[in-house]
Order: structure tokens, then sequence, then C-alpha cells
């Protein structure tokens, strides 16, 4: 159920807390204080009448005009709506800054990113590479061994081949000087029979 309205006693209270917080106690500020009820109109009267009893009760009358008190609420109005301003610019700055921030740090992070997996290629390209030298080298290990041990088997064989040349030539000797021997005695044989 809405408020019917709003009491003197609630725009002296606003007033002097406004005050006692170091704010300027002004018609909009005083309103918002009280969750923005009661017309301006109520609470211009109302100040007026405060202003008026606490002059009564110090015996000294201040008399301040309407027209002043109209000016000094519009150049706090003033004031308030250049403040707003200000921070709606200073946010709106903020904003795009952090924006233009936000921006950058996402480029970095997919460069970063773009950089790691680039770098995980190169690892697993080099880790391929060691792979593929490493079955190189045992090949060619391998192959070292295998061509050692045919190199001595050549060899072995070599070293049997002079032997039965060697062999053969001492067999040959061997027939030949029989072969002479046997001609010899063939020829002294043909001698002692012609005799």
């Amino acid at each position: 159920m809405a408020r019917a309205g709003i009491y003197k006693s609630e725009v002296l209270r606003a007033r002097d807390k406004l005050r006692a917080l170091g704010r300027y106690p002004s018609i909009d500020a005083i309103r918002t204080e009280l969750g923005n009820t009661g017309s301006k109109g109520t609470i211009h009267r109302y100040l007026k009448e405060i202003e008026e009893d606490e002059g009564g009760a110090s015996g000294t009358k201040v008399g301040v005009s309407e027209a002043l008190q109209d000016l000094v609420a519009s150049l706090a109005s003033r004031l308030q709506e250049e403040a707003d301003v200000r921070v709606c610019e200073a946010e709106t700055k903020h904003a795009a800054q952090s924006q233009v921030r936000a921006q950058a740090l996402t480029a970095m992070t997919q460069e970063r990113d773009g950089f790691r997996a680039q770098l995980e290629r190169h690892e697993l390209t080099l880790a391929d590479e060691r792979s593929k030298n490493d079955q190189a080298t045992a090949t060619i290990r391998a192959q070292a061994i295998e061509l050692a041990q045919l190199t001595q088997q050549v060899k072995d064989l070599q070293d049997r081949v002079a032997a039965e040349e060697r062999n053969r030539q001492s067999l040959e000797e061997k027939h030949q000087h029989a072969r002479d021997a046997l001609e010899h005695f063939r020829w002294i044989a043909s001698i002692i029979l012609a005799g």
C-alpha cells in the first residue's frame, strides 16, 4: 500500500542526516534520502517551515527568499548532474579501456596458445627425428657388425684358399718328383735291359 505522504519530522531527520554526512541537503537529496517519496513542493514547504521554526526558536529570523533556495537547489542539482556526467564518462572510458585490455589479453592468450601448439609440434617432430636417428644408428651398427663378420669370413676363406693352394702346389711338386723318379727309373731299366 502506497504512503499517503511525508511528515515534516521525516524531512527534518533527512536534512540533519545529510548535513551530518557533509552533504548539501537539497530537495532532490532529501527526496532520495526519503526513498524517493513526497513531492518536491511538499519537501520545499517543510524545509521553509523548519527554517522558520529554527529561526523563531533562536530569536533570530533568517530571511531566505524562495528564489535563493531555488537557485541553491538548482545549482546543487546542476552540480549533481555534472558529477553524474563525469562519472558516466569515466565509467564509459574505463569500460572501453577494460574492453581494449580484454581484447589485448585475448589476443596475447591466443598467440601464446599458438606458440605453445607450434612448440609441441616441433617437439614431436624432434622426438620423431631422434627416434629415426636412433633406428638408423642401430641399423648402421648392426650392418657394421655384419660387415665385420663377412670380412672375417672372407679372410678365413682366403686363408683356406691360400692353404689349399699351398697344399696343391706341394702335391704338384711331389707328383712331379715322382714322375721324374719314374722316368729316371725307366731310363735306367732300359739301359740294363739293353745291356
